[in-house]
């Protein structure tokens, strides 16, 4: 297989997204066009090691692929983009949650509604033993904390449903529960 962004893929170009400073090189390796650096303040899923964007960028720029840089992680305003650049995030920035907002997005109303409302610190990293993943701070979360609490993870699984919520929060419990020790 020819490797991404050669004549056979039509042109296309490709980027990984790294999480952490050791996989990038590795993705170089692998013949991508980019680096996407993404730091803990991404929405959705992150990596366990918690690594800020501002933090990952300097070090990736520091010596550790010589492809373009996107940042993302956190990148929201002007200022925040501006910053990304002054730490060499030469090739853009990656902003997810912003877009998603917006009227041209195909997320639900209710979904954009609840993330403009969210104040600092409504949300948490949580699920770090399955997939780190950014959670609102509800009940629901709370139900993930205590069956990770628990010791919950990929490996154990029961068949205990969450009375409520939508079918994939049942799904998504149930991968997640643990017996009763």
């Amino acid at each position: 297989m020819d490797p991404p962004g050669t004549e056979s893929q039509g042109g296309n170009k490709s980027s990984a997204c790294c999480l952490k400073l050791p996989v990038c090189p590795k993705s170089a390796a692998a013949g991508v066009d980019a680096i996407v650096a993404e730091g803990f303040e991404a929405g959705g899923h992150n990596g366990r090691e918690e690594t800020t964007t501002l933090t990952l960028i300097p070090q990736v720029r520091g010596g550790a692929v010589d492809l373009p840089l996107i940042a993302a992680g956190g990148i929201a305003s002007g200022e925040a983009m501006a910053a990304a650049f002054a730490l060499g995030a030469e090739g853009g920035v990656q902003s997810g949650t912003r877009f998603a907002l917006t009227y041209e997005s195909s997320a639900s109303d209710a979904f954009k509604e609840k993330c403009i409302t969210l104040d600092e610190g409504d949300t948490m990293l949580s699920l770090k033993k399955v997939s780190p993943t950014r959670i609102i701070k509800n009940d629901f979360y709370r139900q993930v904390q205590e069956m990770e609490d628990r010791g919950g993870h990929r490996g154990r699984i029961t068949a205990t449903p969450w009375q409520g919520g939508s079918f994939q929060k049942k799904v998504f419990l149930k991968v997640i529960s643990t017996k009763a020790s």
